[in-house]
């Protein structure tokens, strides 16, 4: 018996507004001239005039499209959990540059919550996975300084190597990268989700202009334009965090001696500071105007 194949419509947002799709049900993607097709295993298919991925480091999107990425791999690993601790965070992320990675404490929702991103070389990463929880906590408390107080609970404790990962391609026809999908950077300086904002952000400017003009939202003239926006920004961080790693990984006493004075002088500098931190949120020297305050 021939399957009877039902297309949604993109523009119903009778559909999509009730119609909600996960990645195990896809199937396929199929760019057309003017169109792409998403295939699912129930045998419908969706019809849009663009697809955005934003599926992650591991996007399906992008494999779907066969675009090929850059890899490097940094030799790290990069253990995450969440901890309970006795001081409250006061909405404030931490950072400490530690011999053997970066140590980020990220605010959760909870006042004494954290999640937590430590990078290590990955023999470190593999033996602090396996630790007891108060041999762990007593790692995390010492790497810290103390500065969390008392470790109350850690949980879903996980590592995973660490990768820069760039597309060569971050539109293909009717298609767009965005995020992780696009660019994995190392953590040590937080910006990867920033950098994934400015995309949609740039994007959303981008489609806007279409409209504004009366071309279609996936016309190739603006699609070239958000790419090379975006990628030369993200070529951009993969150089400076390539660096940055390479100088907090170096065994040199004199390189080191020098980091480590650097990085006092920023700290007790409130104008060398606020310029980094202005620069850790803007990233870019050409901000999307959907990312910029409102005067």
């Amino acid at each position: 018996m021939k399957r009877t194949r039902k297309r949604i419509n993109a523009s119903s947002r009778k559909v999509l507004k009730h119609r909600y799709f996960r990645k195990k049900e896809n199937k396929s993607i199929l760019n057309r001239d003017k169109e792409v097709w998403l295939s699912f295993e129930s045998g419908e298919y969706l019809v849009s005039k663009l697809i955005v991925g934003a599926d992650g480091g591991n996007s399906w999107v992008r494999g779907q499209l066969k675009i090929p990425t850059v890899e490097q791999d940094y030799d790290q690993f990069a253990l995450t959990c969440d901890v309970l601790v006795e001081h409250s965070h006061s909405n404030t992320a931490s950072q400490f540059f530690l011999s053997t990675g970066p140590l980020a404490l990220l605010p959760k929702s909870n006042p004494k919550s954290y999640s937590i991103v430590w990078t290590l070389t990955p023999e470190l990463a593999r033996s602090y996975e396996n630790l007891s929880k108060d041999k762990f906590h007593k790692k995390l408390l010492s790497a810290s300084n103390g500065f969390v107080g008392k470790i109350l609970e850690s949980t879903n404790i996980r590592i995973r190597p660490l990768k820069m990962i760039c597309a060569q391609q971050f539109i293909k026809d009717n298609a767009v990268l965005v995020g992780d999908a696009a660019h994995v950077f190392h953590p040590l300086a937080g910006l990867g989700v920033n950098l994934g904002i400015q995309d949609i952000a740039s994007l959303n400017e981008v489609i806007n202009q279409c409209i504004e003009k009366g071309t279609e939202v996936n016309d190739a003239k603006h699609l070239r334009h958000f790419e090379r926006w975006r990628k030369s920004e993200a070529i951009k961080l993969i150089s400076m965090l390539r660096v940055i790693n390479d100088i907090f990984k170096s065994k040199n006493k004199i390189v080191n001696f020098f980091t480590k004075t650097g990085l006092c002088l920023i700290d007790n500098n409130s104008f060398i500071k606020n310029f980094f931190v202005k620069k850790a949120l803007q990233v870019d020297f050409k901000p999307p105007k959907l990312s910029k305050k409102s005067e």
